[in-house]
């Protein structure tokens, strides 16, 4: 997507901050107002970034992903005010402009575009490498999301099957606070699911028409955290060899894998 859109799309370089702030307040105590605040505030200006940044669509991912994390996380209530309200100040020198300019109806591509066909599609794009002239032509960027097939079954075991099995080594109780926040911008990037979840007449949410691109959001959640548990996995098995040579002989062909795909890219 950095290759086909270039600077429309330097926001995703502000992601990780989001989720970092996002997984600090899921740390703290709900009761801590202090700390609510200063995160809320440092939420209210990453926002600001991505959506400086001229990622007008992946600002409106970002933000419904926020909401609904605030909305199932309803104790964070002066997180999500703060960063949300002083977002909408900052952000109000092009907003208002905007909307003033082309008004606030949702996008009519929307129904011509939407997501997913099925799982089938959405799974092919993960594990197969595409490239520009793939079927249909000129396109296959808004739908690829290739982290390799050794790549899904490391994310898919660390994010899912070892908490599932409350393995001895997880550290971290993650998932409670993500779980439906993710599950439903995970439903949202299937066909044209998004207006049940997201109304057509909201202002600013509405504007993303090619849901798949919903998709990144989940994807990097559970990347982020099964990474999180990666680590707990590398520190309690540090001192076996056969761990550590297995580790870096998976990450190694994953690394090879990707290499091949920005070949394609190139």
């Amino acid at each position: 997507k950095i290759s086909q859109y270039a600077p429309h799309f330097l926001g995703y370089y502000i992601l990780p901050y989001i989720f970092y702030i996002l997984l600090k307040i899921n740390d703290h105590d709900t009761e801590d107002k202090k700390i609510q605040i200063k995160e809320g505030i440092l939420l209210g200006i990453g926002l600001a970034f991505i959506f400086m940044q001229g990622s007008l669509n992946l600002y409106s991912i970002t933000l419904s992903f926020v909401i609904f994390f605030i909305i199932f996380n309803y104790k964070y209530w002066l997180f999500g005010i703060i960063g949300i309200t002083l977002n909408f100040l900052i952000c109000s020198v092009k907003l208002l402009p905007a909307s003033l300019a082309y008004g606030t109806k949702g996008n009519h591509h929307y129904w011509e575009w939407g997501g997913y066909a099925n799982l089938e599609i959405f799974f092919k794009n993960i594990i197969y490498p595409g490239h520009m002239l793939k079927f249909p032509e000129f396109s296959s960027h808004e739908w690829s999301l290739y982290i390799t097939l050794p790549g899904l079954l490391l994310i898919m075991y660390f994010a899912f099957w070892a908490p599932f099995l409350n393995e001895k080594w997880i550290e971290h109780k993650l998932w409670k606070k993500f779980l439906i926040p993710t599950l439903i911008l995970f439903i949202i990037s299937f066909r044209h699911l998004k207006h049940y979840f997201i109304p057509h007449w909201i202002p600013l949410l509405n504007s993303e028409s090619l849901t798949a691109r919903y998709m990144i959001i989940p994807l990097l959640v559970i990347t982020i955290l099964a990474i999180i548990n990666l680590q707990s996995f590398l520190n309690y098995y540090k001192y076996s060899i056969k761990i550590k040579y297995f580790m870096i002989t998976l990450l190694g062909l994953i690394f090879m894998l990707l290499s091949n795909h920005s070949r394609l890219w190139r």
